[in-house]
């Protein structure tokens, strides 16, 4: 595959091929004659821009054609087909504006459509994705450009297009580079949320086949438990019948039997009902050691983000995790990227992370000598698509939190009072692990 057709490929082709039919092309056309008749044809506008519409008028028929060759193309090539077509043709459209900024007699004018060049110049560079690493619309605009300096070469007039033509890439580039980052943004918050969502799901999954399982098992001993209470009513209504009836007639045997047979009953069912609440649905755990995952996580971040990290970890501290180590890894990558990049303005030289055994959990605190948090991200939850970094998703503190509910665990965010942020995240410990500790303290 090609650069070019990687390019093509990765803009929203559909959106540009369902904006280059003839019917999205009429109000340009009107626009452009307008501007035409203002600058040659009416007299008021005409005496203060003077502009000669012979050559512009040419170049407006040749993009008709270009036009009307996009319409055809329509109804017979693919939209990515169409959308590699208006990038290579688009610079005509700059052309034309730098012929009008050439054949304008007066200051006015070539102010007037040296702007609308610039403008032009601003939607395309960001609606096509203009950058250093794709700039095919830029290199036809600037090889088109001098065609405008020869239809009046006069020397300011050549000198002008010289500059407007630098200007207009340049412009391109810079609001194409934008727009590419902000795409990029775009994807990998849609990559987040994907994820969440997967991660979401996959456990509703797990829950939902638990509860399945849970209520076959009833249904199976609700016939079981129906029998055996049904044997033990019966039982105790005949003896009850007899008592009031012929006392004398029950010999001490036939108590026995009767309570004995009431008591089996009673004992099964309570049997079964334990059964029943030892197989109620739960979330398939893996046990993970934080040490291990966090030391890994911050030796990755700093070699690429080369600050200072430092680590107070005990010599283990294992959890139950739904999900699994991704689900960790993701979780405190998160945090620590976090901390690391600060406001995406001033990053942190220093983050600690401290792992602390409270008995009943395992605590992580992350600190860092950051901007610290703004003061609406340390009330309540937090929300998605705020971000002060210019290349942020918004997502990393709602990421982070979902990943924390998940693992059944809980996550609080503060500014330290010396200066930076911190953020707490406490998982509870294994639940054997738990109990023997709490015996040997006992």
């Amino acid at each position: 595959m090609t650069p070019f057709k990687e390019y093509i490929d990765s803009l929203d082709h559909e959106a540009i091929y369902a904006n280059s039919d003839i019917k999205a092309w009429i109000p340009a056309y009107l626009i452009w004659f307008t501007l035409v008749a203002l600058g040659a044809w009416i007299p008021w506008t005409a005496r203060h821009i003077q502009l000669r519409p012979g050559p512009i008028l040419f170049m407006l028929g040749c993009l008709g054609v270009v036009v009307v060759t996009t319409a055809l193309l329509h109804r017979r090539r693919s939209p990515s087909f169409v959308t590699a077509f208006i990038i290579l043709t688009d610079p005509i459209i700059e052309l034309i504006m730098m012929m009008m900024v050439s054949l304008s007699a007066t200051v006015v004018g070539k102010v007037g459509y040296g702007l609308l060049l610039l403008l032009a110049a601003l939607a395309h560079g960001a609606y096509h994705r203009v950058s250093w690493h794709q700039p095919y619309q830029a290199v036809g605009v600037a090889v088109l450009m001098p065609i405008a300096a020869l239809v009046d070469p006069r020397p300011e007039n050549i000198s002008l297009v010289g500059i407007l033509t630098l200007g207009t890439v340049f412009l391109m580039l810079c609001t194409g580079v934008y727009a590419e980052a902000q795409f990029r943004n775009q994807q990998r918050t849609a990559a987040e949320r994907a994820a969440m969502a997967a991660q979401m799901l996959e456990q509703a999954n797990s829950e939902a086949a638990g509860w399945e399982r849970q209520f076959t098992l009833l249904a199976g001993l609700h016939h079981d438990i129906g029998n055996l209470l049904a044997t033990a009513s019966l039982k105790s209504g005949l003896m009850l019948r007899k008592l009031r009836t012929d006392r004398l007639s029950l010999s001490v045997d036939d108590l026995e039997g009767g309570f004995s047979t009431i008591d089996e009953a009673l004992k099964t069912v309570s049997g079964l009902i334990t059964e029943a609440k030892k197989s109620a649905p739960t979330q398939p755990t893996e046990r993970i050691d934080l040490v291990p995952l966090l030391k890994s996580v911050a030796s990755q971040l700093g070699a690429s983000a080369a600050p200072v990290i430092l680590l107070e970890l005990p010599a283990s501290a294992p959890v139950d995790v739904p999900g699994g180590e991704a689900t960790l890894k993701r979780l405190f990558d998160n945090l620590l990227r976090n901390a690391v990049e600060g406001d995406g303005k001033r990053r942190a030289r220093n983050v600690q992370v401290a792992l602390l055994d409270t008995g009943a959990t395992f605590a992580v605190s992350i600190s860092d000598d950051g901007p610290g948090f703004p003061e609406h991200l340390l009330q309540g939850r937090a929300r998605g698509y705020f971000t002060t970094k210019s290349h942020g998703t918004g997502l990393g503190l709602v990421t982070a939190e979902a990943l924390t509910a998940a693992c059944r665990g809980t996550l609080r965010r503060s500014n330290r009072p010396e200066g930076g942020a911190r953020v707490n995240v406490t998982l509870p410990r294994p639940r054997q692990t738990a109990d023997s500790r709490a015996e040997a303290v006992a």
